[in-house]
């Protein structure tokens, strides 16, 4: 139940108060889906570097293990689980970025067609509260598919940290064990 304070203070706005109103409501919403949508973009530019980056990585390890397999084969089975154990969290780390990266259905307001279908014999006002509520639906949407997409890169980026480390070790351990 709305508050009656707020109902009388609705009551006593001016047209010109309402107009204002109005306006800030749209800017400010127009404004937020802006940003969710740059958001989105920047969460899909980390997800393909981080496929790109680790995608390198991969290569570049996997080839020398192949290159100097007999190498890796001779060494014991900490050093090979390790070396292998580093290039299964590469690989899922970039199974996880491409998760972030996958098309997602997103919300397109205004949408055009129906805008000009249904309110172009419509008062302005009308037009712009709906185009307004359309947005800030959309809005509440995006954020929740980009907060997804954020984990998804997180748990990735993760992944690819514990790689490092793990390869790291396994370096460690095969310069020491070699001297």
């Amino acid at each position: 139940m709305a508050n009656p304070d707020t109902e009388r203070q609705i009551e006593e706005l001016t047209p010109s108060d309402e107009d204002q109103r109005d306006q800030l409501l749209f800017d400010v919403t127009s404004k937020r889906l802006s940003d969710e949508q740059s958001r989105t973009k920047e969460l899909d530019n980390k997800a393909s570097n981080i496929v790109s980056f680790v995608s390198i990585i991969v290569t570049f390890l996997s080839g020398l293990g192949i290159i100097k397999f007999s190498g890796i084969s001779q060494l014991d089975d900490y050093a090979k689980t390790a070396y292998f154990i580093g290039i299964m969290f590469f690989l899922a780390s970039i199974i996880i970025s491409l998760f972030a990266y996958r098309i997602i259905a997103w919300s397109a307001v205004p949408n055009t067609e129906n805008m000009i279908l249904n309110y172009k014999d419509k008062p302005f006002k009308l037009t712009q509260i709906q185009l307004t509520k359309a947005m800030s639906d959309a809005t509440v949407d995006t954020v929740m598919k980009n907060n997804n997409k954020a984990s998804w890169v997180s748990t990735s980026w993760y992944l690819l940290v514990i790689g490092l480390a793990v390869m790291l070790l396994f370096v460690g351990y095969v310069f020491a064990v070699s001297g």
